[in-house]
C-alpha cells in the first residue's frame, strides 16, 4: 500500500490559473505503475513504477485530456479505460485499493460516487515495448464504448487510467484490429495467425487524484 502513497502528482499550473476563456486549467503528472501479470492482479505492495513512464492530465471546466508515455510493455493492441469517479469525496477510505485517500472497486457500487467507466484511447505497441496514448473527453460525455455509468460529469474527478493489451494486433483482419483497438473485449479469445488464443489483460495503471488532493504524501 505504501507504493501507492507515494504516487509522484504534481500541478504545474496553479488551480487558480485561468485560460484565455477564462476557465481553470490544472495540469497534473502522475507516474505508471504495474497492475497485473497475464491477467493476474500484482498486490499493491509488490506494485512498481515503470521508470521514465508518465501519464499527464490538462483540466478544463469543458474538458480533460490525457497523454500517457509509457513503456516495458508487449507488441500489440492496445486500449486506454478511464475509471472514472465523479464525486471523490463520497469515496471510502481506500484502503481495499490504492491507499488511504484514493477512491478504489468498492466504490464503483456507490451511486453517490456516480462512477464511470468509459473508452479513453487506443494505439498499436511496437517491438520497442513503447506506449502512446492520447485523448480529451468533453464533460458531461464520453468519446466512445460505455461500460457503465455516464460518462465524465465533473472536471475535478479522480481517474484511474488502466492500460490494457488484446494482445498481438490482427493486422490480417481489419475488424478485429479496430475492435482492438476500440472496445473492452475486442479481441479477446480470438485466434493470431498462428492459432494462438489471444489474452486481454490490465498490465498497468494510472491514478490521477483531484485537484484538491494534490499534496505531499
Amino acid at each position: 500500500m505504501k507504493l501507492f502513497l507515494r504516487i509522484t502528482t504534481a500541478i504545474i499550473l496553479s488551480q487558480s490559473l485561468l485560460s484565455a476563456g477564462g476557465e481553470r486549467v490544472g495540469l497534473q503528472r502522475s507516474s505508471v505503475y504495474t497492475f497485473q501479470d497475464q491477467g493476474t492482479p500484482i498486490p499493491p505492495e509488490e506494485r512498481e513504477r515503470i521508470r521514465f513512464a508518465v501519464s499527464k492530465l490538462r483540466r478544463s471546466t469543458d474538458d480533460v485530456c490525457m497523454t500517457v508515455i509509457t513503456r516495458d510493455l508487449e507488441p500489440g493492441a492496445y486500449t486506454n479505460w478511464w475509471v472514472i469517479f465523479n464525486n471523490p469525496d463520497q469515496c471510502g477510505d481506500g484502503s481495499r485499493g490504492f491507499g488511504k485517500g484514493f477512491c478504489s472497486a468498492d466504490d464503483l457500487s456507490n451511486p453517490a460516487v456516480e462512477p464511470s467507466i468509459i473508452w479513453g484511447a487506443g494505439g498499436l505497441v511496437g517491438p520497442d515495448g513503447a506506449g502512446y496514448f492520447n485523448n480529451c473527453i468533453e464533460v458531461g460525455g464520453a468519446p466512445g464504448e460505455i461500460i457503465s455509468g455516464q460518462g465524465l460529469l465533473n472536471y475535478n474527478a479522480e481517474i484511474h487510467v488502466l492500460i490494457r493489451t488484446h494482445d498481438t494486433a490482427a493486422y490480417d483482419n481489419p475488424l478485429v484490429l479496430g475492435e482492438q483497438l476500440t472496445t473492452l473485449a475486442g479481441g479477446c479469445g480470438s485466434l493470431d495467425p498462428s492459432g494462438v488464443e489471444r489474452a486481454c489483460s490490465d498490465p498497468q495503471v494510472v491514478i490521477h487524484p483531484p485537484l484538491r488532493k494534490l499534496r505531499k504524501r
